[in-house]
């Protein structure tokens, strides 16, 4: 078993990943079905991809102002 500290532990120590603003970030990513979606159309579309990588690192300089989309990829794979 994990403790509830362990559970709430999260990728980045930005307040993004922390609850509640975390849930609105997975949000977010779900609205970008082009991500993760692998049956979407627009999912082997690298154009349609950095847009929406782009969308989700603009989010996340909100409250990370150097993040970059190599923190963002490596917290949504």
């Amino acid at each position: 078993m994990f403790s509830s500290s362990i559970s709430q532990r999260v990728v980045l120590s930005s307040e993004l990943w922390t609850p509640p603003r975390e849930p609105r970030f997975i949000e977010l990513y779900k609205s970008f079905p082009e991500l993760w979606r692998v049956k979407n159309k627009e999912y082997s579309n690298p154009d349609k991809k950095n847009a929406a990588l782009n969308n989700l690192l603009f989010k996340l300089q909100e409250i990370e102002p150097n993040a970059t989309i190599s923190d963002v990829k490596s917290n949504i794979n």
